[in-house]
């Protein structure tokens, strides 16, 4: 599934996801999650990690919740995710989501969480985002 996403996308290529997907893996810590701003990053950082990490879509996608559930993800709410988790990453590729929702999210962590590290690769942007103690 991975791969079909990615060779479908003019707009991604693997090399950005393997490193970005490495680079998460090596700086992962317990009490983290990663989330994603689309299937594009998802399923394929699903792939490259084993499905060893919790890992979630948390922007609205155009599958329904039922494809969805058949392809392994589910919908899901934001707040109920990062609860009790420390620090949130957040993979996103800007011509892969809907701007609005994106928009949206990166608001919410804005508000509700401390910006700790922004990296690039190629066109992908990695966000390591840390829950606030207030």
């Amino acid at each position: 599934l991975s791969v079909f996403f990615t060779r479908q996308s003019p707009y991604l290529n693997l090399e950005p996801l393997r490193e970005s997907a490495a680079y998460v893996e090596t700086n992962f810590q317990q009490g983290d999650i990663v989330t994603h701003s689309g299937i594009y990053t998802y399923y394929p950082y699903r792939f490259y990690h084993n499905d060893l990490f919790d890992e979630f879509v948390v922007t609205p996608t155009s599958l329904t919740a039922k494809t969805l559930e058949v392809v392994g993800g589910k919908p899901v709410d934001i707040e109920e995710i990062i609860s009790g988790k420390e620090r949130i990453w957040f993979v996103h590729i800007p011509h892969r989501a809907y701007p609005g929702d994106v928009k949206e999210m990166k608001e919410y962590f804005s508000n509700h969480l401390s910006l700790q590290e922004v990296k690039q690769f190629g066109n992908l942007e990695l966000y390591l985002y840390r829950v606030s103690s207030d």
